[in-house]
């Protein structure tokens, strides 16, 4: 009875690192293609269209120049769209890491009580 406790118990944490090694292989596929679509962003002008617009963008005709480096980036960084991607996508691995070390910290419990359980019966047992 103890020994078919304790197989139970260890196929159920077996269950379990199953569980969380597939929670961890999503996570990994989910930060590499948050990380495959924002390594390099595309600027929206090439430089030397820029250099030769003194300052100005494509649709700008008429504008002051960018005045600062603040400005220059802002306008040649990633689109919002990706920005937000990003943040949803690494919100989104945050999550996986969090349930998968819930579920870890579950199995672990889980199998401490189940080996308690077959001690405190082995001892009895022995008496």
């Amino acid at each position: 009875d103890t020994q078919r406790l304790l197989s139970e118990a260890e196929a159920e944490a077996e269950g379990l690192r199953a569980r969380v090694a597939e929670l961890e292989a999503r996570g990994q596929a989910e930060v590499q293609a948050a990380a495959t679509q924002t390594e390099a962003p595309k600027p929206k002008v090439a430089l030397p269209k820029l250099k030769a617009g003194a300052g100005r963008f494509p649709g700008q005709a008429g504008k002051e120049p960018l005045q600062g480096l603040g400005e220059l980036l802002a306008a040649v960084g990633p689109p919002p769209e990706e920005v937000e991607e990003r943040a949803r996508l690494q919100a989104r691995v945050e999550a996986l890491e969090a349930e998968r070390g819930e579920a870890a910290a579950a199995a672990e419990r889980r199998l401490r009580t189940l080996r308690q359980q077959h001690d405190k019966v082995t001892a009895s047992l022995e008496r």
